[in-house]
């Protein structure tokens, strides 16, 4: 036994729950099955929101009410998550059931998907004190070695799991440590409230004066003053198509040279490939524009491909699933761009590799210096961020876009601001499609409009962002600092209470060595009277035959002539045990027989009668 507080002792996870038992997910709730009701099922999803929420989306779905019967949360039960998770979040997050649980959505019961395992503590161990224990090893790597599976879906080892040691204090000093615990806590949440609040604001901010950049009121005195810089928008956008047009002419020379060099030797080789020209881009109404905002009349609005420089692939996407796997990875060689590299601006993490031989085959998904790179997946998607001049080439991954403005005539970091403004994130959401998982396609992103001022314009509202937005950064990683402070803090007063030190130890406290056994032996009763009870519980009854229009029809040619709706149904055999699934698809066919004129219906004072249509003969 490892070294515990005087008084405390060590014991098996698993010694302290008195039920253990998975998830289940159900079926739809429109489904038919015997002996079902609906209930609420808490996901992994509903983890992510879990303080505030409190499982209040938990799914509904239809159970079993066997399965219901066994899974019904109670107050203080604890949820282990066994699936999910990935390579920045470990599987084994965990939950414990309170009050407000149970009170939202309290006209199903609530139970968890087969993502979790429900455990329920012993009534003599305080659960708080082992939910906060068991968050304590989650935050600080203790499920880490304890999970198996891809890299992008994680399996908790959980017989490993629950045969982990937990220190184990006397039941009255577990209460002290939960209520200092809670109270700590408690001045803690009220500190990173407001930094969250403040870190709000600034975003806020941040969305404000990309507005007012980009709608022109930002460089409103600076278009004043120079009136001789600025140029008509569509002249440089006359002068783009044209710089393109001319070096498409170009290449199509050369390639008429290339093919007339591959005809005279032969046609030996690769036969040239014929360039390509960029389509021109779908055109821009007023509709479309007044639903995005006002701009300046010295401006214009375009498109992506308006931008994008001449090079091939200057707008793309990463590989599909298939053409890089997990396999493909490297520990060196050429870098890897991920989602998380772009949503945190940040190109130095976690890298992952592919060698030359791979990236010869990825030409098409590069990322060079500067390129604007997009994430197309997410809640929303459209995080953006330039690749930095001096990160070495790399390949975009799958869920990622990449946008190589045309650096001779457009500012990129003006086009980089202009992707992060709500017009355009607006825009993206729009254009956002999928089941499973939204994603923006390229030719979906090549269709959102961007305002365009001259260049000179460009490069001012780029500079005036710049220095701005570079306070506001320097002001939000302070914020993230100390909000990180805080959750450092919480583990730190987590790690004085697992070691005893806390709050102060009552000599008369029962030993918790003496708590132990208390809990072992009520386990061990409780599993004997669960086997008894096994033995002795009745047969269960076979499953009733599913009720069927034919049987009815039968019932009525019986009877011959009017009869009430309670005999029929008593001749079908429907009481007070039926399935409640099974009454409501008997009345509904019911209505459909009647609706087509099969059978009669008629109102005799409160209860209705029933025969068979009669036919008239023709």
């Amino acid at each position: 036994m490892s070294n515990v507080p005087e008084g405390w002792t060590e014991a098996k996870l698993e010694d302290l729950t008195v039920f253990i038992l998975g998830g289940d997910w159900g079926k739809a709730p429109e489904e038919l099955v015997d002996e079902s009701a609906l209930a609420r099922c808490i996901r992994a999803s509903e983890l992510r929101n879990w303080d505030v929420e409190q499982g209040e989306t938990a799914a509904l779905r239809r159970l079993t009410l066997s399965s219901i019967e066994k899974r019904t949360l109670r107050l203080d039960d604890l949820l282990v998550e066994i699936s999910g998770g990935g390579p920045d979040q470990p599987v084994g997050r965990v939950v414990r059931i309170s009050q407000r649980v149970l009170s939202l959505n309290s006209d199903q019961p609530k139970v968890c998907t087969n993502f979790f395992r429900l455990m329920r503590p012993s009534a003599l161990v305080e659960a708080k004190f082992v939910e906060y224990y068991l968050k304590h090893f989650y935050e600080t790597g203790g499920v880490r070695p304890l999970q198996g599976g891809s890299n992008n879906l994680r399996n908790l080892k959980f017989p490993d799991y629950v045969s982990q040691f937990v220190p184990l204090a006397p039941l009255k000093e577990q209460r002290r440590i939960v209520e200092k615990i809670e109270n700590l806590f408690a001045e803690l949440d009220k500190g990173e409230e407001s930094l969250r609040t403040a870190k709000a604001r600034a975003g806020l901010y941040r969305q404000s004066l990309l507005k007012h950049a980009f709608e022109g009121h930002l460089t409103a005195d600076w278009r004043a003053a120079n009136p001789d810089k600025l140029e008509d928008p569509e002249t440089l956008l006359t002068r783009i198509q044209a710089e393109r047009d001319a070096r498409y002419k170009q290449a199509l020379d050369d390639w008429q040279v290339a093919l007339e060099k591959w005809r005279d030797e032969d046609e030996e080789g690769k036969k040239p490939a014929k360039p390509r020209r960029i389509k021109d881009p779908q055109a821009i109404t007023d509709t479309e524009t007044d639903q995005i905002c006002s701009i300046p009349s010295e401006w214009c609005w375009a498109r992506p491909d308006n931008l994008a420089s001449p090079t091939p692939y200057s707008i793309g996407i990463g590989p599909f699933g298939s053409n890089l796997k997990v396999s493909d990875y490297r520990d060196e060689g050429i870098p890897l761009v991920f989602v998380k590299n772009i949503t945190r601006n940040d190109f130095s993490l976690n890298l992952k590799y592919v060698d030359q031989e791979k990236f010869e085959e990825l030409q098409a998904h590069t990322a060079l210096p500067n390129d604007i790179l997009i994430t197309k997946m997410g809640d929303p998607p459209g995080d953006c961020a330039i690749y930095p001049a001096s990160s070495p080439v790399a390949v975009i991954t799958a869920d990622c876009l990449k946008f190589r403005t045309w650096d001779e005539f457009i500012d990129r970091k003006f086009v980089a601001y202009c992707l992060m403004s709500q017009h355009v994130r607006r825009q993206l959401g729009v254009i956002t499609r999928g089941v499973a998982q939204k994603k923006i396609s390229v030719e979906r992103f090549k269709t959102i409009a961007l305002p365009l001022p001259c260049q000179a314009e460009q490069e001012e509202i780029s500079n005036r962002l710049e220095a701005k937005l570079s306070t506001l950064d320097t002001i939000e990683e302070q914020l993230e600092t100390q909000i990180a402070r805080c959750k450092a803090l919480r583990q730190s007063i987590l790690k004085r209470a697992f070691a005893g030190e806390l709050v102060d130890q009552d000599p008369d406290d029962e030993p918790a060595s003496k708590l132990l056994e208390r809990i072992k032996a009520e386990k061990a009763e409780a599993e004997i009277a669960a086997k008894r009870d096994r033995k002795t519980k009745q047969v269960r009854k076979p499953k009733n035959r599913r009720l069927t229009m034919t049987d009815l029809i039968e019932v009525l040619k019986k009877e011959g002539d009017w009869v009430s709706a309670s005999k029929a149904a008593q001749g079908l055999g429907i009481a007070d045990g039926t399935s409640s699934d099974d009454v409501e698809a008997f009345y509904r066919q019911l209505k459909e027989r009647i609706e087509a004129n099969e059978i009669e219906v008629e109102r005799r004072g409160d209860e209705d009668w029933l025969r068979l249509a009669k036919v008239e003969a023709t």
